[in-house]
């Protein structure tokens, strides 16, 4: 980022926190209100939502989060520098996931961000998630 960028601060981000600021009038399921729906086709030979699936997920929710937060201006490039996922349980099809995801570490030049898979056929967390970005001039 340069100089003109770092001083500048989005004030759809609650700052001392790294957190969007949300309208009071919100609740956790209006947060968590995007969800991915399972099909057939991104099952793998054991007949469970293939690993790759979660990431395209992850990119997904990262984008409209970012989007939502204004973050995707001219001249301002974010790219994914690291990401990991921890399967908790198989999710099979048919199923839709709630997937929430937050700015866990807001640095000068990188962002963190958390991901959590939620199951609706399980009721139960079923992955989370991490991973980091970085901004380029």
């Amino acid at each position: 980022m340069n100089q003109q960028n770092t001083k500048q601060q989005n004030p759809n981000i609650d700052h001392t926190t790294a957190n969007p600021k949300m309208n009071n009038t919100k609740t956790a399921n209006d947060v968590l209100a995007d969800f991915a729906c399972v099909y057939q086709q991104q099952l793998d030979a054991f007949n469970h939502l293939n690993n790759v699936v979660y990431y395209r997920y992850m990119e997904s929710a990262r984008i409209d989060y970012l989007y939502k937060l204004g973050m995707f201006g001219a001249g301002q490039f974010m790219v994914l520098a690291q990401s990991s996922c921890c399967y908790l349980k198989p999710v099979h099809f048919p199923d839709c996931l709630h997937i929430g995801v937050r700015c866990k570490k807001l640095g000068t030049t990188s962002m963190v961000f958390d991901y959590c898979f939620f199951s609706e056929q399980q009721q139960a967390v079923v992955a989370t998630a991490e991973a980091v970005v970085v901004s380029l001039d």
